[in-house]
């Protein structure tokens, strides 16, 4: 688990660094996950749906650890980019273990 998470980490860092000069393609998600009931009450617990914050899911950056960290790491990332990364996490921790346990969607 915790190499995955380096992992994501790490394509985040690359996808970061190699700039925005060029738009990125981030992959889908499968539709029956992102459309699911307790993937959209994530998105309103956390974020309203991205109208109080532009964090969508809330996702926190690699350092990030309890409460503390960076919250606003993914300020400005490309809505197709929020949705692959926390497809990514759920894949890797399932659901209430990045969100269940604080918003209880899962």
């Amino acid at each position: 688990m915790k190499v995955s998470l380096t992992l994501i980490a790490v394509v985040v860092c690359l996808a970061i660094q190699t700039g925005s000069a060029q738009a990125k393609h981030w992959p889908d998600p499968p539709g029956w996950w992102l459309h699911s009931s307790y993937m959209t009450c994530v998105r309103w617990a956390e974020s309203k749906n991205g109208q109080a914050s532009a964090n969508i899911y809330e996702i926190q950056g690699p350092r990030a650890s309890g409460n503390y960290g960076d919250y606003e790491w993914l300020y400005g990332a490309p809505r197709a980019e929020q949705d692959y990364l926390a497809w990514l996490i759920w894949k890797t921790r399932g659901c209430h273990d990045p969100w269940g346990q604080y918003d209880g969607c899962c």
